[in-house]
């Protein structure tokens, strides 16, 4: 697969009559847990390890940090398509990425933790309060939507209500300069490269727009049945939904079955952070949270 090198190799595994590819990042002895990264709508697992920010790339720090690291193509994108050209709603995700996950660990009983940016994050929240929720030591989410606001959702129904309605497949591509004006701070916080065309964008399939669409309607009973720790970060200038210290605030009020809860608003950067310069410090903080799960694991 491109985006792989010497340290950050192919992965591919057979769950629910679903291949499911991406990349993995072993450290060089036993690993002090697994960490699973989940992208967001419109990208790839190569969001983890852009080949326009190489030094940021969450596979390589994790596996120095003795991790290993998992960036799945969620399923319906990429490398992972399936039988479904729609693609898979996000309850169905969450079923395939728990088996890859078992496939990964092949029963070594390590501790487990997820790392989702936006769609990502909403699957690793649903996966987190899910029956099967047990099995995750840990969640780190970025860019999730707890609010959208009257204007957005009224935009975002114009624009997904038909596709759904219509049976399409996949949702159009993204302009580079819409990407740019909802994904990105300010200029001077990332490398152009990221934004350019050909690099890790990839169509939303219809079949998960609806999650997206109504998720600051069902977030709420979600969040509250969540038992794990829970890392939540919102970007300072996050323009793809609402943000700042009142989200935050609601997060964790939303979180109170959370064994753990700690947040944060993550300065020089805009939604997706693992694309801004700022990368490497979020992705470190990421992984310290996982590393005082792992402190506190089994008891969590």
């Amino acid at each position: 697969m491109e985006g792989a090198s010497e340290a950050v190799e192919p992965f591919e595994t057979d769950v629910g009559g679903l291949t499911m590819r991406g990349l993995r990042a072993r450290p060089s002895g036993a690993p002090r847990g697994l960490v699973v990264a989940l992208h967001g709508g419109g990208y790839d697992c190569r969001y983890w390890h852009h080949p326009g920010q190489a030094e940021a790339s969450l596979l390589e720090l994790g596996r120095t940090l003795g991790f290993d690291v998992i960036a799945l193509d969620r399923p319906g994108y990429r490398g992972s398509k399936g039988p479904a050209p729609a693609g898979y709603p996000l309850s169905a995700q969450a079923e395939l990425i728990f088996d890859a996950i078992e496939a990964a660990d092949a029963g070594r009983g390590s501790p487990v933790f997820l790392i989702g940016h936006s769609m990502g994050a909403i699957l690793a929240l649903m996966m987190g309060a899910s029956g099967r929720g047990a099995a995750l030591q840990g969640l780190d989410v970025s860019g999730t939507p707890l609010r959208f606001g009257a204007e957005r959702t009224q935009a975002m129904a114009a624009t997904m209500q038909p596709l759904i309605a219509a049976g399409a497949d996949l949702m159009p591509l993204m302009t580079p300069e819409h990407r740019r004006s909802m994904f990105f701070g300010a200029d001077g916080t990332f490398d152009p490269r990221v934004v350019a065309p050909g690099g890790t964008e990839h169509p939303v399939p219809v079949a998960e727009l609806a999650d997206a669409l109504y998720c600051p309607e069902r977030l709420p009973t979600v969040l509250s049945s969540i038992e794990a720790p829970v890392q939540w970060t919102i970007a300072e200038e996050e323009n793809s939904s609402e943000g700042g210290d009142s989200v935050l605030a609601e997060a964790r009020a939303l979180l109170r079955n959370s064994r753990r809860v700690r947040t944060a608003l993550q300065p020089f950067s805009g939604h997706n952070i693992s694309l801004h310069h700022v990368a490497r410090a979020y992705h470190l903080r990421a992984f310290a949270f996982f590393e005082e799960c792992v402190a506190a694991w089994p008891a969590g």
